[in-house]
């Protein structure tokens, strides 16, 4: 006499945490198709890729080529793409959300991992323009796209040379308060030949549970004034990486800095062989007022003063 009722659970997300749903339609939206692999893997896949070490073997594995857990994603992406390639695709992105392990002394410790693989073109055939291969700046721009979701701009791309798997030169950690979270790049050659990939392959592999936490969102005002733009062409030495200048702007500007940004690097006539131009836009701007010219040329100065005393930089033509 009495319908049977219920109430469906709605899960509550806590806002300090990105949620997991939110990263793979994030590399979805940018033209990835998820990957899913076995945590059980051969050890010689893990050791092709230096990743051997701490492998946990199992005491009974379905087969010889499943002898051992994972410690990285990298091997089972790497031959999922090879798969793809020998059935004629050229343009290839793959990304798996999955746990890795690490042998111990009682039981294998996991952990959640994110990571990626591409190779091809950086745009998919098309009318408009020519075909480009993909470079390591593409994969960084769609990890990148995957950092904004945090809402905080707090992970540093450091050039390292520690991965042996990866290429030198197009290498780099990531690094979040310090501590390193996962690594971006251009697979080494050798690692390539050995798994029998015939292109340049771009990858990244983060820890996700570090990467999750994030601070809670904010409501800021939006300023109804308009912003200021200033574009400085800074010399520096070779060496000097972007988020060293950016570190050092950021630093040495006030809370007025709105953003600042790259959108040209030359290095040719005009310029010293061991040092490199760079034309970086800072956007300045209040929600109080409108900014007056004596304002932002404090700051410029202020900016270019830092740069000089502590990265060696100088204005160009100056």
């Amino acid at each position: 006499t009495r319908m049977p009722g219920g109430r469906i659970p709605t899960p509550v997300m806590p806002e300090r945490e990105v949620a997991l749903n939110s990263l793979s339609q994030a590399l979805v939206a940018n033209g990835y198709s998820e990957a899913i692999n076995y945590s059980f893997i051969d050890r010689q896949l893990l050791e092709a890729c230096d990743q051997g070490e701490a492998a946990y073997a199992l005491a009974n594995p379905l087969s010889a080529d499943m002898d051992v857990l994972r410690t990285a994603l990298l091997p089972g992406l790497l031959t999922t793409l090879d798969s793809n390639q020998r059935r004629q695709r050229e343009r290839i992105r793959f990304f798996e959300l999955g746990n890795v392990f690490a042998a111990t002394t009682e039981a294998p410790v996991q952990s959640l991992r994110l990571a990626a693989v591409a190779c091809g073109t950086a745009l998919p055939e098309q009318w408009a323009g020519k075909p480009r291969a993909m470079d390591f700046f593409d994969l960084k721009g769609d990890l990148e796209r995957v950092i904004a979701l945090r809402g905080q701009a707090d992970i540093e791309l450091l050039p390292s040379k520690k991965y042996s798997w990866l290429h030198p030169g197009q290498a780099a950690e990531l690094q979040l308060n310090g501590k390193t979270i996962g690594w971006i790049g251009a697979i080494h050659p050798q690692i390539l030949k050995r798994f029998g990939i015939r292109s340049d392959v771009f990858a990244f592999e983060l820890e996700v549970e570090a990467f999750q936490q994030r601070a809670l969102p904010q409501a800021k005002e939006i300023s109804r004034f308009p912003a200021i733009r200033r574009d400085l062409a800074i010399v520096v030495p070779e060496i000097v990486s972007f988020a060293e200048l950016k570190r050092v702007i950021r630093a040495s500007a006030s809370d007025l800095l709105a953003d600042l940004r790259v959108f040209d690097v030359y290095q040719g006539e005009g310029v010293e062989k061991t040092y490199k131009s760079l034309a970086i836009g800072l956007i300045l701007q209040d929600v109080s007022s409108t900014l007056r010219d004596e304002t932002v040329d404090s700051i410029i100065n202020d900016v270019i003063s830092a740069l000089e005393a502590q990265l060696g930089a100088k204005l160009r033509g100056k």
